[in-house]
């Protein structure tokens, strides 16, 4: 029986921020400064980044690895806060990551690498062989034998490209309800793009929620059919399209 148990009636709500405030040492983190918003189920969030700016301090706030200074953030109508980790272990069972910089374990092959998050939160190993194999076969398109031959090797013998590729593969094989996706397109083979957008499409239609992390041109291949938010950054701190509006 899961451990979540939504506090709210909404049901459609994923992700929720109350009034956070946050900041870094790091020049490049984004600081958020009573910064609220929501997000419900299949909801794309585009969260465009500014030069030198790097996701990862405010995407590890949201897994409730780091914690902010005030505010609450609830992820399915629970927080973060407290000792309850096997409540917070099986709620990031349920988040989708693509990584920007280091993403593998490099003692592992990829494919214990894709395989490693699902196993590691108890999905039968059957079960994980035909998630994997199916989004490795939507996913790869003509690229489906470099990729498992991929599944062989250790990261640091696989090209960028292919590693990506594997990236989006572990990410969306978890089947999940939060997809975390920082500059996801950025060395992904260009005639792969079309069938990653059609993939977010069609699970943002099955309920996933979606962040973006984009930089620069990035975002010219951005699924913006469906329900989308716009976050931007203004002297370092988060903005979201309607305070944005606002000022």
């Amino acid at each position: 029986m899961s451990s979540i148990h939504p506090v709210s009636n909404d049901l459609d709500l994923i992700l929720e921020l109350q009034k956070v405030r946050y900041g870094s040492s790091s020049e490049k983190s984004i600081r958020l400064r009573e910064f609220s918003a929501t997000i419900n189920a299949g909801e794309l969030v585009h969260i465009a980044l500014q030069k030198r700016q790097e996701s990862r301090d405010l995407v590890s706030l949201l897994l409730g690895l780091n914690f902010p200074y005030e505010g609450t953030i609830r992820f399915m109508g629970n927080d973060w806060l407290g000792n309850a980790y096997l409540r917070h272990f099986e709620m990031r069972s349920r988040i989708g990551r693509v990584f920007t910089g280091t993403a593998w374990i490099q003692s592992l092959t990829v494919g214990e690498n894709i395989r490693l998050p699902q196993i590691h939160h108890r999905i039968p190993k059957a079960t994980v062989r035909n998630n994997v194999k199916k989004w490795a076969t939507r996913l790869s398109g003509s690229y489906l034998d470099e990729v498992l031959l991929a599944f062989l090797q250790r990261p640091a013998y696989v090209d960028e490209p292919i590693l990506q590729l594997c990236q989006w593969i572990r990410a969306i094989a978890l089947e999940p309800q939060l997809l975390i996706l920082e500059r996801p397109t950025m060395s992904v083979f260009d005639t792969l793009i079309p069938g990653l957008v059609s993939t977010i499409r069609d699970i943002r239609s099955k309920g996933t929620a979606v962040l973006w992390f984009s930089r620069g041109d990035e975002d010219r291949v951005l699924p913006i059919d469906g329900p989308i938010q716009r976050w931007s950054t203004r002297d370092g701190f988060l903005k979201s399209d309607e305070e944005t509006r606002k000022v």
